[in-house]
């Protein structure tokens, strides 16, 4: 139901405890451009943190244990961008000492050290009127003690119970915020919303800007035709000798603009929109739904016995999970074709609770920011990078002979470059110059003749234009591992531009 609740927002954190876990990793919480953070070398994590939509989150390693997990999220608070730190903390009830944990202590200390604003929810299991509980025990004594000599503020509002069983109710979730960020918290308040367990659903906002996504262009709805005439207005009569590396660079750069003019003039900008709703849910369960908040009201009423609220609850949960097999079950048996089967195999593959987003330095510390992590990844899988490069090595060419020009003119036909383009998939991910391999192919008639004769220059001045030396980098975990701070554990995978493939 969470995931349910969740893939309606845009962009969100949800801090979660005691989460559904099985085979020591926590299940339940995948969402379409969500990520869980969770401690992965514990059997049974008992706090998480699931990071949705474009929020740029990092995980704090050192402050991740089985109770307790915390990122570090980029906001726009005020105008202003900060550095939001996210907890979700459980303290078990079991405990020998009473709250609060000292990872919790550990974690409120860093935050204070560094001035960086602090958000925890927290499954506490202590009772103090404070946050709305009915009465105090000394676990809730013990745990406002030691809150009110920190700067840390109570956001509970209200005595509507967070805790809701057949025998008792109460409020033993409390969420807190430090002083800093408390302000810019609206809109706290324990939710309605079947959450299909004992504890229910807290939520409230913190007032930043929205996150603007940049718009996007689906290659496959491109009107074609009308690429088609763009691009033979924009490359006609373009058509000239190429004698030295400077005219090289030149037609490379006349090519991609042109072909990436006429896509964009022919291929409508999309903007990001929120999913509504999970794709699984059907009337009926939203029927359901709704006898199970009535069933809960008329329990407190005593019209009806909690039994029959378990009754309900339970027929909800297994026609939720009938519904996403059912769905699962028509989406496998679409699959058709080496391709789309190998599609369904990545998805399989891959494990969510994983994401490389913070690096242990050889100095025995983590990185402090995402870019010193990447900065070291790329130190270490390519030596002696530069990784900003003002000044380009400019690469000698030697002047081209007859005998050059020959050679050249064997190897690079007609035939052999519609060969080439041909052999790509059309929607090929592009590198950083945009250009898909379909822009290619529906142009070839047009472009042939410009290709030929930049191939045949490259190889007569065995000179490589710059877009041609450009690369995009990606670092990808490798799959069966629990921890991923080493850079031991994570490979690299290069993807060039279309122009350095195809010739």
């Amino acid at each position: 139901m969470l995931a349910n609740l969740l893939s309606k927002l845009p962009t969100g954190v949800a801090l979660v405890q005691e989460p559904w876990v099985y085979k020591k990793q926590v299940r339940g919480l995948n969402i379409r451009n969500g990520r869980t953070y969770y401690d992965t070398n514990c059997d049974i994590p008992r706090a998480c943190i699931l990071v949705l939509g474009a929020v740029q989150a990092r995980v704090l390693k050192q402050y991740t244990s089985k109770d307790v997990v915390a990122v570090q999220v980029q906001l726009q608070i005020g105008g202003d961008n900060f550095t939001v730190i996210f907890g979700s903390v459980y303290l078990p009830y079991d405990a020998k000492d009473l709250p609060p944990s000292q990872e919790l202590v550990s974690l409120i200390k860093f935050s204070n050290d560094q001035k960086l604003p602090l958000i925890i929810g927290c499954d506490a299991n202590a009772h103090h009127i404070c946050w709305g509980s009915s009465n105090i025990n000394d676990r809730g004594g013990a745990l406002l003690e030691y809150l009110v000599t920190t700067d840390m503020d109570i956001l509970n509002k209200g005595t509507k119970p967070t805790f809701v069983v057949s025998r008792r109710q109460e409020v033993i979730d409390i969420s807190l915020a430090s002083g800093d960020v408390a302000p810019y918290i609206v809109g706290w308040r324990v939710s309605d919303e079947e959450s299909l367990s004992d504890h229910r659903y807290i939520q409230f906002q913190v007032k930043s800007e929205p996150i603007e996504l940049s718009p996007w262009r689906n290659p496959r709805s491109t009107q074609w035709d009308a690429y088609y005439a763009d691009l033979e207005k924009n490359l006609a009569g373009r058509l000239c000798t190429i004698e030295t590396t400077d005219d090289i660079e030149n037609k490379v750069t006349l090519l991609q603009s042109s072909m990436e003019s006429s896509h964009k003039n022919n291929c409508k900008d999309r903007k990001h929109l929120p999913r509504k709703g999970a794709p699984w849910w059907y009337p009926e369960l939203a029927k359901m739904r709704k006898q199970c908040r009535h069933n809960v009201r008329r329990a407190h009423r005593h019209q009806i016995d909690w039994d029959t609220v378990k009754t309900g609850r339970r027929e909800y949960k297994k026609a939720i999970r009938r519904c996403k097999r059912e769905l699962w079950s028509r989406f496998c048996s679409s699959v058709e074709g080496p391709r789309a089967a190998a599609r369904l195999y990545k998805i399989l593959g891959k494990d969510r609770a994983i994401d490389v987003d913070n690096i242990m330095l050889p100095s025995g510390n983590y990185a402090s920011s995402t870019e010193e992590a990447l900065g070291y990844l790329l130190d270490t899988h390519f030596p002696g990078n530069t990784a900003q490069a003002t000044v380009r090595n400019k690469i000698t060419a030697h002047r081209a002979s007859q005998e050059d020009w020959r050679i050249a003119c064997d190897i690079v036909t007609e035939d052999r470059v519609k060969w080439a383009v041909s052999l790509f998939a059309p929607f090929k991910s592009p590198g950083l110059d945009g250009i898909f391999p379909a822009l290619l192919q529906k142009g070839l008639d047009i472009l042939l003749p410009q290709l030929i004769s930049l191939f045949r220059a490259c190889i007569a001045l065995g000179y490589i234009p710059h877009q041609w030396r450009t690369s995009r980098v990606v670092f990808l975990p490798k799959p069966g591992r629990s921890d991923y701070t080493s850079s031991e554990v994570v490979s690299s995978n290069q993807s060039n531009v279309f122009s350095s493939e195809n010739s």
